[in-house]
């Protein structure tokens, strides 16, 4: 796969609600327990998403706590700024910043990179206006 191939399927991942998925994690994890985060002065809540990626190239391979078969492969998590008060809104995503990303030290810089790269468009598509 060319870099632009695994950034698109790492960011369908990012939007998925099937098993692995982001949305699909979301789903079953708790948020707020994580400590604030402050986007343009406004105090929101927050969500962890860890995630098991290939360490030579960044494509995210599932979204999950806890995956013994990949416990070999490099782990980052994006904490995620949340907004429920807007939920009537349609097309609202909740999941509006990605606000801190942590990389794993055992992956190359190319593929944290990559990561950092989703994390911007993830951002850019759908943060707040």
């Amino acid at each position: 796969m060319t870099k632009a191939d695994i950034i698109e399927h790492d960011l369908e991942l990012m939007l998925s609600n099937k098993k692995g998925g982001m949305m699909y994690l979301f789903s079953r994890e708790s948020a707020g327990s994580r400590g604030p985060a402050f986007v343009d002065d406004v105090r929101y809540d927050t969500i962890f998403a860890n995630f098991y990626y290939d360490g030579e190239t960044g494509e995210i391979l599932c979204f999950s706590n806890y995956e013994e078969t990949l416990n070999d492969k490099p782990r980052g998590i994006f904490k995620i700024a949340i907004d429920t008060r807007a939920k009537h809104i349609k097309n609202f995503n909740p999941f509006f910043k990605i606000v801190e990303t942590t990389f794993d030290n055992k992956a190359s810089d190319e593929a944290n990179a990559v990561i950092a790269t989703c994390a911007n468009i993830y951002n850019e598509t759908y943060e707040k206006q």
